[in-house]
């Protein structure tokens, strides 16, 4: 699958047939304790 997303989180999927589930997450980057975003969850 292949998903196109802009700068204002729009985004347009490739596969006719796919069906992504898509969210933004709700993050304080200043709560994060891990290196990175991805550690934290």
């Amino acid at each position: 699958m292949t998903l196109e997303i802009d700068s204002d989180m729009n985004f347009r999927v490739e596969q006719p047939e796919a069906e992504p589930l898509v969210f933004t997450p709700d993050v304080s980057v200043f709560d994060i304790e891990d290196t990175s975003i991805v550690d934290d969850f």
